[in-house]
């Protein structure tokens, strides 16, 4: 691929030529560069005299392009190059928002995006595949004054992704048979297009602010790890579980069960939460807890001002 965008790129440099969408070869070339996040083919094509703030059709620029996908620096070098931030131009009358191009997907998810006042249907093709229908007119309010209507301009078409098997694939959105967006994405499976029988709770610090916890389950419906927790705060450490501890919202105290060092708190809704364990989880009411918890000895109260007490350890 890169040697085929170096080669593109020589002969758009060396002899120049054509027209795509409106633009010279050097701006197509630019907009391919961009999408690939190639900082050494941008730069050579903005030396050659490529126009920064060229866009598509559909008004997204090289410049948001960049934003969206790429790094600084690749940002930084169109701003140098006289890329204009405020992004003037066209207004969007078209959007394939998901999925983005660049990102990385996995599981059950959604094509989706908006166009203003189709043509005609809305389909989609994913790798030169036979067109899949979208359904389109769907409520996007955030598109109203781009479109000068009542905003229901969104398209949507579920898909698992993990029947594309892993690596790069395309997909292409198009209205009344005429292309209107692209994005080239990258799936990664289990090795199982749906997998079938897995279970599994996980424990991730400092998400989504330093100092909180969240607790993902998967999700056997939509092949995603789902969040069922979050303990809003960092709780104060009592230092070590024992019998007859009471812990009150936002503390924490911690053990050892079997091979296992668990840290249980209280989270600031009152909530019981275990970590650190296969049975990981935030439970409202003590009778909620895995009967595994019982079977390991472990027993909890829960008192009339939202704090737990240990009354029972192995």
């Amino acid at each position: 691929m890169l040697i085929k965008m170096f080669w593109m790129v020589v002969v758009v440099v060396l002899v120049g030529g054509g027209d795509v969408w409106g633009q010279t070869d050097r701006e197509q070339a630019l907009e391919d560069a961009v999408a690939n996040c190639d900082m050494a083919l941008v730069k050579l094509l903005l030396d050659a005299g490529a126009d920064p703030n060229v866009h598509n059709p559909y008004g997204t620029t090289v410049l948001e392009r960049a934003v969206a996908n790429c790094d600084r620096a690749l940002v930084k070098l169109l701003l140098d190059a006289g890329a204009d931030p405020t992004g003037q131009g066209p207004a969007h009358t078209a959007i394939l928002g998901i999925p983005g191009n660049g990102e990385t997907l996995s599981g059950i998810g959604v094509i989706s995006g908006w166009k203003c006042e189709a043509a005609g249907d809305i389909t989609i093709r994913i790798n030169d595949g036979d067109p899949i229908p979208a359904t389109y007119g769907l409520p996007r309010a955030d598109t109203s004054n781009a479109c000068d209507d009542d905003g229901n301009n969104g398209f949507f078409s579920y898909t698992n992704w993990g029947n594309l098997g892993d690596g790069e694939h395309t997909v292409v959105v198009y209205d009344n048979g005429v292309e209107f967006g692209r994005s080239t994405f990258t799936v990664v499976t289990t090795g199982e297009a749906f997998l079938v029988g897995a279970s599994k709770r996980v424990t991730v610090k400092d998400f989504p602010e330093p100092g909180e916890t969240t607790i993902l389950e998967w999700n056997q419906s939509t092949q995603h790890f789902e969040m069922v927790a979050v303990m809003s705060q960092a709780p104060a450490d009592l230092g070590m579980c024992t019998e007859g501890l009471t812990v009150r919202p936002r503390q924490s105290c911690t053990g050892t069960i079997l091979a296992f060092n668990y840290t249980f708190s209280v989270n600031a809704s009152g909530e019981g939460c275990l970590s650190g364990t296969p049975l990981d989880g935030c439970w409202s009411e003590p009778a909620l807890l895995p009967a595994e918890a019982s079977d390991l000895g472990v027993d909890v109260s829960k008192n009339d001002d939202g704090s737990w007490t240990i009354t029972g350890l192995p």
